[in-house]
C-alpha cells in the first residue's frame, strides 16, 4: 500500500538534513515576508472615501500574517532542526 502524499510531503519535510526541506521552508517565509510588506504599504497607501476602513482591513490582515510569519519560522527551525535556518540561503 502506498502512502498519502500529504504523508509523504510531511516526511520529507520533517528529515532534518533534507536541502529541499530547508529551501522550502526559506520560500515560504519569503513568500509570507513579501506579503506581510505588500499590505503594510497597501495599509500606508490607503486613501479616498473608504480610507478607514481599506486602512483597518489592511492592518488586521498584516498582523494576522505576522503571527503567521513567527509559526512559519518556528515550524521550519522545529522541523529542519537547524538553528542556522535564517542564515543566506545556499
Amino acid at each position: 500500500m502506498t502512502k498519502p502524499a500529504r504523508q509523504l510531503i510531511s516526511e520529507a519535510l520533517n528529515e532534518a538534513a533534507n536541502p529541499v526541506a530547508r529551501r522550502w521552508w526559506q520560500n515560504l517565509l519569503a513568500a509570507a515576508n513579501a506579503l506581510y510588506t505588500m499590505l503594510y504599504t497597501f495599509h500606508w497607501k490607503s486613501k479616498g472615501a473608504n480610507y478607514y476602513s481599506d486602512h483597518e482591513l489592511y492592518s488586521r490582515i498584516y498582523e494576522s500574517v505576522e503571527e503567521d510569519i513567527d509559526s512559519i519560522a518556528e515550524k521550519a527551525i522545529g522541523t529542519t532542526n537547524d538553528d542556522s535556518f535564517f542564515d543566506a540561503a545556499t
